[in-house]
């Protein structure tokens, strides 16, 4: 959520922790929680979901169950009452297969493809032809039979794909981040203009949106100001729109806030938007409004992430580039100075699997399980026992223990330990650490969670 956090442990137990101001965290308490909390419910969870200020769970047994802020109707129990506990939410005899939050609002999915939804809406988020807040889950039927497979849910608005994979998108379209065409709120769900193309993957940056296509096509909407759209323009665009790169097929996306970078199935790196601080890697600081090829020479790419104006990719051998604002370090190069190309960072008897980034700091994850950090370090974010900014990766000492898996956000790390055991460091305002209180932690440490 905004300031709490969900986990489901390996046998299916739940547990929450941070913010809890409206009961959010589901222990009978408004009191906020800052280590991991066993959330008593009697059915093993297998899905969870997180809304600004509420929580949402689904049982082995398709049982859905809400708790936490219920100002616009979004846990469902007839009433504006904020729950404190987890409820069982009743879908007409159905069952519950997938579930997603908004900022005030929740959506569902029954394992026949019914489609349920309630709480917030003010922007006609919840796709029932009206702007009417709902306090219990409302059975919305689509015409022509149209069922959904799966649903997501921005701020306030709604995305979904149907069952033959076409987008349907409803809800606040003031950025056109709908793609449906203009940029009036829609109340119901309508479909895009990619009807017929099947939707692999998908990436939001702070008012536009990119999607791959499971025939790796590349399409583009939403605000535009920096070329960000890769549609040879400028002008914000509220129709998908295919960027042309004659047979490139790409596989992932990476969205900093106003650039974009894209990998092609060939391992190559095309980059296009704002670059007045090099983050396109283009050996220049020209911004550009359709992507552009990043050169670098007998190197193909596995992986690619970006900060807010910066950007990093992995070698299919092995080996970390980096390119783009360099005034907190980020780059890892010993220096502040920008960088507008690929630079490699050098490492005696290094290969990474994993990259990360946060707004600007990088974590990157050794094929041998060891994490290398560097960058801004204001709370603690590089892991290094200090809060001084760290100008060249440093391999983080968590004696004994083997990585997985890393991840980053603002101003905050975690990664997974090969035994499953979560460590977290970096700021810690709201509890979003999980070691006992709220104080930024300095370096990674495991977040105790009994009986898993």
């Amino acid at each position: 959520g905004y300031d709490h956090s969900l986990a489901i442990s390996s046998n299916g137990e739940l547990y929450s922790w941070g913010y809890n101001s409206c009961g959010q965290i589901g222990n009978n308490s408004i009191i906020d929680v800052n280590i991991p909390k066993h959330i008593l419910i009697s059915e093993n969870i297998i899905k969870i979901a997180c809304g600004s200020c509420h929580s949402c769970a689904i049982t082995a047994d398709n049982r859905l169950y809400t708790w936490g802020n219920n100002s616009d109707g979004q846990i469902d129990d007839n009433s504006y009452t904020n729950a404190l506990v987890p409820k069982n939410i009743y879908l007409s005899g159905t069952k519950c297969a997938e579930i997603a939050c908004g900022k005030n609002y929740t959506l569902a999915l029954t394992n026949n493809n019914n489609y349920y939804a309630w709480g917030n809406n003010d922007y006609g988020q919840l796709g029932d032809k009206t702007t009417t807040c709902c306090k219990e889950p409302k059975n919305i039927v689509m015409y022509g039979g149209v069922k959904f497979i799966k649903i997501a849910c921005g701020e306030t608005n709604s995305i979904a794909i149907s069952t033959d994979n076409n987008l349907y998108v409803w809800g606040n379209n003031k950025e056109s981040q709908l793609g449906n065409g203009n940029t009036y709120n829609a109340n119901c769900p309508q479909n895009t203009t990619l009807k017929g193309i099947a939707i692999s993957k998908i990436a939001s940056g702070a008012a536009h949106a990119l999607a791959v296509s499971n025939t790796g096509k590349l399409y583009s909407w939403g605000n535009n100001d920096n070329g960000q759209l890769g549609d040879c323009t400028t002008q914000e665009s509220n129709l998908p729109q295919q960027i042309i790169l004659s047979g490139e097929k790409f596989n992932k996306i990476a969205i900093g806030e106003t650039h974009t970078i894209a990998l092609s199935d060939e391992g190559e790196l095309y980059a296009w938007g704002n670059n007045s601080n090099g983050q396109l890697g283009l050996n220049s600081n020209l911004s550009y409004d359709i992507p552009q090829y990043i050169d670098v020479p007998n190197v193909k790419f596995s992986e690619v992430a970006c900060g807010t104006d910066f950007s990093i990719a992995l070698s299919n051998v092995g080996d970390l580039y980096v390119w783009g604002k360099n005034d907190k370090r980020q780059l890892g190069d010993n220096s502040t100075v920008d960088v507008n190309a690929p630079k490699k960072l050098e490492f005696e008897n290094v290969k990474f699997s994993k990259i990360a980034c946060g707004d600007s700091h990088i974590t990157a994850l050794s094929t041998t399980g060891e994490i290398y950090s560097w960058g801004d370090n204001t709370s603690g974010q590089v892991g290094v026992g200090t809060t001084e900014t760290i100008n060249l990766p440093q391999k983080l000492l968590v004696n004994g223990v083997t990585f997985i898996d890393i991840a980053c956000r603002m101003q905050h790390s975690m990664a997974i330990s090969s035994t499953g055991t979560i460590y977290a460091w970096g700021n810690n305002a709201s509890g979003q650490i999980g070691d006992g209180n709220v104080a930024n932690v300095l370096e990674p440490t495991p977040i105790i969670v009994n009986d898993i």
